[in-house]
């Protein structure tokens, strides 16, 4: 049996991942999901992130480090290399 008010439960919601094109260390664009943040990260930040291509697998997370964000077709490039 759970503990705790029901209506407390109820209103814990999760927020969608944050999920941004990057290119890492000179390869192909590809999407990542940025983990523990809840803003988009800026130039010179440094971040958790996962290839959406593993799924929800965080074994394969990096740390990453964005040198640049260039506007590609209206979407944002990420430039990142590995912290």
């Amino acid at each position: 049996m759970k503990r705790g008010n029901v209506s407390s439960r109820e209103t814990k919601v999760k927020p969608d991942p944050i999920i941004i094109r990057a290119r890492v260390n000179d390869t192909k664009p590809e999407p990542v999901r940025v983990l523990r943040s809840t803003q988009v990260p800026e130039v010179g930040d440094r971040f958790q992130g996962v290839p959406t291509r593993h799924g929800t697998k965080n074994t394969f997370q990096k740390t990453l480090r964005v040198l640049d964000i260039k506007d590609d077709n209206g979407l944002k490039l990420f430039i990142c290399t590995t912290a």
